[in-house]
C-alpha cells in the first residue's frame, strides 16, 4: 500500500513539474526595451505619420529661430478614431529603444487610465509605465514612461519658494524626460500647459495630439506652441471613411431619429451635445497659421 502511495506521489510531482514547464513555455517572454515594437501593425497612413513625426522631432535644437517655438516639436492633427495613441506609441517606443524617458500628459483621469492601458496593449511592458498621482508621486517611479494629468503636474511644478518646498520638486521635468506627449493638445497654450512647457529644457522633444487643432479665440493659435513646420496633418475624415478605417459619422441633425436617443443619453449638465458651430479643416489651418 505504501509503495502504491509513493508511486502516486511521484506521479503527482512529475505532473506538477510538467505543468510548470508547459506554462513557462506559454508565458510571453519579457522583451528588452531596445527590442520594443508595436504589438499592432500600423496602417499605412499611421506608419507614414510616425515616420514624419520622428523626422520633425529629430531636427537640431538650433534649427528654429529664437523667436519661434523650439524646433523639436510636432503636432499630429488626426480625426477621432484615426489612431493618435498608436502613433504616439510608435514615437514613444522609438525613444525607449534609444534609452529615453517619456511623459504622457492628459487632461482627465479617465484619459490617463485609457492611455496607460492602451500603451500596454500596444506592446509596452506593464513594468515600464507608471501613473503619476497626487502630489506628483508615481506608483512606479523607475518606469521610463509616466502618464499624468496636467492638473497634477501644474500643482507639483514649483512656482516660488513656498510652492517649491510644498511640492518637493518631485517631478524633475527638466531632467529626466526627453520626450513629452500632450494629449488633447489643442489646449497647449493654456496657462497650465505653458507652465509645464516652460519647465522643459529647449532640447526636449514635444509631441501634441489633437482632433481639433484650434481654440475658441482666433488670437489663441497653436502656432504659439508648435512651429508651423511641426504641423503634421493626417487624412481627413472623408478619406478615412472611404478607406473603411472609420464609419460614416451620424448626427441628430442629419438623422432626426437619433435626437430622442441623444436627449435620453446625455446628462442634464450637457443640454446641447450638438452645437450649432462646426469646425472645418480650412478654419483649423487658418487658426494654426500652417501652410
Amino acid at each position: 500500500m505504501k509503495t502504491m502511495e509513493a508511486g502516486l506521489a511521484d506521479l503527482l510531482v512529475d505532473d506538477l513539474a510538467a505543468l510548470r514547464v508547459d506554462s513557462a513555455d506559454h508565458e510571453p517572454e519579457s522583451r528588452s526595451l531596445s527590442e520594443l515594437s508595436l504589438a499592432k501593425a500600423p496602417r499605412r497612413y499611421q506608419a507614414e505619420l510616425i515616420s514624419t513625426v520622428l523626422e520633425r522631432l529629430s531636427l537640431p535644437v538650433s534649427h528654429a529661430p529664437s523667436c519661434e517655438p523650439a524646433a523639436r516639436r510636432a503636432l499630429v492633427y488626426l480625426p477621432t478614431g484615426g489612431g493618435k495613441t498608436l502613433i504616439a506609441a510608435g514615437v514613444i517606443f522609438d525613444a525607449l529603444r534609444r534609452g529615453g524617458r517619456c511623459l504622457f500628459v492628459v487632461n482627465k483621469e479617465l484619459l490617463r487610465e485609457q492611455a496607460l492601458h492602451a500603451l500596454v496593449e500596444l506592446g509596452l511592458p506593464e513594468a515600464s509605465v507608471g501613473r503619476i498621482g497626487a502630489r506628483g508621486r508615481s506608483d512606479a517611479p523607475e518606469a521610463p514612461v509616466q502618464v499624468a494629468m496636467i492638473q497634477t503636474l501644474a500643482k507639483a511644478l514649483p512656482s516660488g519658494e513656498a510652492a517649491e518646498a510644498e511640492a518637493g520638486c518631485g517631478l524633475g521635468l527638466d531632467l529626466g524626460y526627453g520626450l513629452v506627449v500632450l494629449d488633447e493638445a489643442h489646449a497647449a497654450n493654456a496657462s497650465t500647459y505653458l507652465r509645464l512647457l516652460g519647465a522643459l529644457p529647449r532640447a526636449a522633444r514635444l509631441l501634441g495630439l489633437t482632433a481639433t487643432p484650434f481654440r475658441s479665440k482666433p488670437c489663441e493659435t497653436l502656432a504659439q506652441v508648435f512651429p508651423p513646420r511641426g504641423f503634421v496633418r493626417g487624412p481627413p475624415i472623408a478619406v478615412l471613411v472611404a478607406a473603411r478605417h472609420l464609419v460614416r459619422p451620424a448626427s441628430a441633425r442629419s438623422q432626426p431619429h437619433l435626437a430622442s436617443f441623444v436627449r435620453s443619453s446625455v446628462p442634464d449638465r450637457h443640454p446641447n451635445p450638438w452645437p450649432e458651430r462646426t469646425h472645418t479643416h480650412a478654419r483649423a489651418r487658418a487658426l494654426l497659421g500652417a501652410r
